[in-house]
């Protein structure tokens, strides 16, 4: 499997709810130089873009470069759709942006590291933790419904638990109805 070099960009109505009609930018990603295509999202209450990448490699760093660049104009991307091996729909659209001249994206975004503790745990952390996270599923409190949320969770307690916060992880997502 390769990458196609293609970054794909969802921007939802709920991340973006100072756009008073959200019908109005796909006119304004039209001004876009490197936007090459702009259609209704899967749900149907968004938009969906495509934008080529002048490294396939650097996948990750394009894709926040362009949530930057997106930012700078107001314009809220869904961060939880980074993963470029995540299935991809298109839903009809009657009148889609599409720009066969569109410039290839060149910025890169400097990522930095995530630090996971690999030292010994401090077992009052893992206590905390887990007096928390027994609560959390004995009231049935789902704190990560949103996949951005989910993620955060599971990247705190790798960051402060390492290993050890994966159980905590799995713990608290099987709370979710998405949980499998």
């Amino acid at each position: 499997i390769q990458h196609n070099g293609v970054v794909c960009i969802d921007i939802d109505e709920k991340q973006n709810t100072h756009i008073e009609d959200l019908a109005d930018l796909k006119k304004y990603i039209g001004c876009i130089p490197w936007v090459a295509y702009c259609g209704h999202s899967a749900g149907g209450i968004g938009y969906l873009l495509f934008v080529s990448i002048a490294y396939s490699d650097k996948h990750r760093e394009h894709y926040q470069a362009i949530i930057e660049d997106l930012r700078k104009v107001n314009i809220n991307a869904d961060t939880s759709c980074s993963n470029p091996s995540r299935f991809r729909f298109l839903r009809p659209d009657m009148h889609p942006y599409y720009n066969e001249s569109a410039e290839v994206y060149t910025r890169l975004a400097e990522i930095k590291p995530v630090n996971i503790r690999t030292e010994d745990i401090d077992i009052a952390d893992a206590v905390n933790v887990g007096i928390c996270v027994a609560l959390i599923r004995s009231k049935n409190i789902n704190i990560a419904e949103s996949n951005e949320d989910w993620f955060s969770v599971g990247c705190s307690l790798a960051v402060s638990l390492g290993e050890q916060g994966r159980k905590f992880f799995h713990m608290i997502s099987s709370v979710s109805d998405k949980y499998e």
